[in-house]
């Protein structure tokens, strides 16, 4: 007890993160104790100190978005613009549907509701994807116009290579695409947090089709 798994590098420290991103979820920041948490992950308490230094440390490191989670949405909007509305939803939801990185989102969820520090990492995610696929985050601003400022200032938002099925600089705006993620975040909270029954008995491809069905026809109004 209060050692990682033999030929496991690292094992205790992502046990203790699991147990922490469930006690933090079912009983909230205040409530939840570092003993109760080094029990449910099967360790000493002080190996949390090791870790993450205190309580505050460990919440942090709990709302850290899963890996790869943003290349996966990337890779969903270099689709042609025909197909990245059913991308973006298939890939988004896939992270929710996923064992490994499930989890870790609904943690997220059910921690920004009693947490500033929690509801600020959902915001800075959706703010992150919009801005980096389109030129402005102002209603209705498209993106990639020529000449126009990216989403860190200065030079043009991300363009299509000619011949891909795109046409070069006609991203979304980051408008449309801020519509679109609120709107696939909260079908995943109907479907894995509020489990609306008629949503959560959908087969997952049919469920992520449908939301990829209404997240296209945000996109195709720019």
């Amino acid at each position: 007890m209060g050692r990682p798994a033999a030929g496991a590098p690292g094992g205790a420290r992502e046990a203790i993160l699991a147990a922490a991103r469930r006690e933090f979820a079912e009983r909230g920041f205040r409530t939840a104790t570092l003993r109760s948490i080094a029990g449910r992950a099967g360790v000493d308490p002080a190996l949390i100190s090791h870790y993450f230094a205190n309580k505050d440390g460990l919440f942090a490191a709990t709302l850290d978005l899963p890996e790869g989670a943003a290349d996966v949405l990337a890779d969903a909007l270099n689709h042609p613009a025909a197909e990245r509305g059913p991308a973006l939803a298939h890939g988004y939801l896939a992270l929710w549907e996923s064992p490994r990185t499930g989890p870790q989102l609904e943690a997220l969820v059910r921690s920004a509701l009693s947490s500033d520090l929690a509801m600020e990492r959902i915001r800075g995610f959706i703010v992150d994807v919009a801005t980096a696929h389109g030129v402005s985050a102002a209603p209705g601003a498209g993106s990639g116009a020529a000449g126009g400022p990216g989403p860190h200032g200065g030079g043009q938002g991300p363009t299509a290579p000619a011949g891909d099925g795109r046409e070069a600089g006609a991203d979304v705006s980051a408008s449309r695409l801020g519509i679109v993620m609120t709107q696939l975040l909260g079908a995943a909270v109907g479907r894995y947090i509020v489990k609306v029954p008629f949503v959560a008995a959908l087969p997952f491809e049919e469920f992520a089709a449908q939301c990829g069905r209404a997240a296209g026809a945000v996109l195709a109004q720019d």
